[in-house]
């Protein structure tokens, strides 16, 4: 009986310990994907703004989604969306999306 309970708590370290070591890990990869993204615009070919179609199209995800994210930010206190209107067009700022994309990435934001 008494080694089912060591065997057990054995299992249970390696357990917590793989998971905490795992955890770190993906943290790791997740840190040096996003420093590799280069928020400086003379490292950059991009144009300083996107129109929403380009922002859909950089971001690999359709208009309407942008326009989802759009929308919420308006209503939201927090990080909004670095659009720009210039009359009736809005714009995309480069650098502020990318910005926009690294804090999303670590608060895991939703939009619906």
């Amino acid at each position: 009986m008494k080694s089912n309970n060591i065997t057990y708590i054995i299992c249970s370290m390696v357990i917590g310990i793989s998971m905490i070591v795992s955890s770190l890990i993906l943290h790791n990869e997740v840190d040096n994907s996003v420093s590799k993204i280069d928020t400086t615009q003379e490292n950059s070919e991009l144009k300083p703004l996107f129109t929403v179609t380009e922002a859909a199209e950089y971001l690999g995800i359709t208009e309407s989604e942008v326009w989802i994210v759009i929308k919420a930010s308006e209503n939201n206190a927090g990080v909004s969306f670095p659009t720009i209107k210039i009359e009736n067009k809005t714009y995309i700022s480069t650098i502020g999306l990318i910005e926009w994309l690294k804090n999303s990435i670590y608060e895991n934001r939703v939009y619906n």
